[in-house]
């Protein structure tokens, strides 16, 4: 049986007991409105990974992969960035099985590579007039919680 067979009984089943197609339409729509967790994950990590391709972060870098996952703690817990050492490098570390210093120092490269080779429009749009070419690069944790923190405003936390 087809999936368009399967929603065609579907349908006529809840036909039968009264539904109307008026309402089936209400429940597609609200249903639109709720996401699962798996999905704002998924839209988290899209973003991040949007931001990070438009600073000129390469994505063969480890420090990508690392900078991509601690922005994601960092936004699910902006607390994170207050301990960088002590929390985020070792959560870093642990997912990917290296160890704290090494994520930072691969953070500390992407950073590098963003600001010299990345777009210094896409630098003003993330990071405003606070870091700029002219001014030397941001620290990684002003890289990550700026970028977080963009995040979480444009999602109104």
């Amino acid at each position: 049986m087809t999936t368009q067979e399967k929603a065609a009984k579907m349908i006529e089943a809840l036909a039968d007991k009264g539904f109307t197609m008026e309402d089936l339409a209400d429940l597609v729509r609200s249903m639109d409105n709720v996401k699962p967790k798996k999905e704002e994950e998924k839209s988290l990590k899209w973003r991040i990974t949007e931001i990070l391709k438009k600073l000129g972060v390469p994505q063969n870098i480890l420090g990508y992969k690392y900078a991509r996952y601690g922005i994601e703690l960092a936004c699910e817990d902006p607390e994170q960035i207050d301990g960088m050492t002590k929390t985020l490098y070792p959560a870093i570390a642990k997912k990917f099985g290296t160890t704290p210093t090494r994520a930072e120092r691969a953070i500390r490269h992407a950073v590098e590579v963003a600001f010299e080779n990345g777009s210094i429009d896409a630098i003003e749009e993330f990071f405003g007039n606070s870091f700029s070419p002219m001014k030397g690069k941001p620290t990684n944790s002003q890289f990550i919680a700026s970028i977080a923190d963009f995040i979480r405003t444009q999602d109104g936390k």
